[in-house]
């Protein structure tokens, strides 16, 4: 529903019109813009009960009897997403219709429309450069000066899918500098990373869908989407824009790894410990419904790092079990307690309170580890 004036338009479905219906049908109209509205001056006088406006995330459209009795339509996709919702039309004083189109995002675009085949929406527009609240807001797309990190389009995201090398992708706005330090970051990670990482970068603006795909915005919070190696999905990682390199070379190390290694031995176990202070093992297989389970928790917990054996070198009798300790002859084996269900929260819980040490300080931290673990303690 569209609020034109006092009409109230309902929208079934965008009608069948396109800025190629013709230069005698398409009106005249000037244009401006803020940093949240487009405004739209459209030269034409319009019989009110006539007029029918349709508008999506990607598409505006406007349409009305002439009062020369031709059908006028003007539509086309603006340059960036708008808010379908909140388009107002109405009648101002001379023989113009006014229209206000809300952008989805806070930002001066660099032209109105995303395409123009046949140039004939340049030959009907007009910037008003006395209502434009904006000087030229043209920008940079190739915001990375790295080659390890290739900037996609969706067909090319879709083949580099296919492969099972992990990817480190960032999806956003070329305009959008509120994250550059944490790009900055990424551009170190991807020198030191790229040959166990395909690292990329999504114009959100030329590759819409996926820029909704992946929620991209301009905001503080700056995040990259990581794939693990096997996985299909990706997982969206917060990162600090003052944060380090260092940092977020240690973080995607994490990431980029399998949920869980399979190894061929017990022994194999021991060199992930070198990596890892805790290592959570099973022996169950990928078609048992406890391996998805202990996914799962992989997945949410890319601290743990996780292995699968074959049943022949289980040491002991627990299907599931953590091993800890730094050093081959300081491994220890810990089973998962039958008298826990195996479930996401409990296997989290047991892992936390493996890693407590016998004596810290006492904290407020620590002190929410322990109850959330269940664990007695002596101040």
């Amino acid at each position: 529903m569209v609020t034109v004036g006092a009409l109230v338009v309902l929208l079934s479905g965008l009608p069948s019109i396109s800025a190629a219906s013709g230069p005698d049908s398409t009106p005249s109209f000037r244009w401006s813009q803020d940093e949240e509205t487009l405004y739209l001056n459209i030269e034409v006088q319009c019989d009110e009960k006539s007029i029918d406006i349709a508008t999506d995330v990607d598409f505006f459209g406007f349409s009305c009897v002439g009062a020369d009795g031709v059908k006028k339509t003007l539509s086309f996709t603006p340059r960036e997403d708008i808010v379908p919702n909140a388009v107002n039309c109405e009648r101002k004083a001379g023989t113009f219709e006014s229209c206000s189109i809300k952008k989805r995002h806070r930002h001066f675009f660099d032209r109105l429309w995303a395409t123009d085949e046949g140039g004939l929406l340049a030959s009907k527009a007009q910037v008003d450069w006395k209502a434009m609240k904006t000087e030229d807001a043209s920008d940079d797309s190739d915001i990375y000066s790295t080659r390890h990190i290739k900037t996609l389009t969706a067909t090319k995201l879709k083949k580099l899918r296919a492969k099972s090398k992990p990817i480190i992708l960032d999806v956003s706005f070329p305009w959008c500098t509120k994250c550059n330090n944490a790009r900055l970051q990424l551009e170190q990670a991807a020198k030191k990373l790229h040959k166990k990482a395909h690292f990329a970068f999504i114009d959100a603006r030329e590759e819409r869908q996926i820029g909704r795909d992946f929620d991209a915005d301009c905001t503080h919070v700056c995040e990259f989407h990581v794939r693990a190696a096997g996985e299909n999905n990706f997982t969206t990682i917060k990162v600090s824009d003052e944060g380090t390199s260092i940092g977020l070379i240690g973080k995607l190390k994490k990431y980029i790894r399998p949920l869980i290694t399979k190894v061929k031995s017990r022994k194999a176990v021991s060199k992930l410990n070198l990596k890892c202070k805790i290592v959570i093992v099973t022996d169950y297989r990928d078609s048992d419904d406890e391996y998805d389970k202990i996914k799962a928790v992989a997945r949410a917990n890319r601290e743990l790092c996780f292995a699968a054996i074959p049943p022949s070198e289980n040491p002991g009798n627990a299907h599931v079990f953590a091993v800890t300790g730094a050093k081959k002859k300081s491994l220890r084996m810990h089973p998962y307690p039958d008298l826990l269900p195996l479930e996401e929260k409990n296997i989290l819980i047991w892992s936390k309170r493996l890693l407590l040490p016998a004596y810290t300080s006492f904290t407020v931290d620590l002190k929410d580890t322990l109850v959330e673990a269940n664990v007695p303690c002596a101040r």
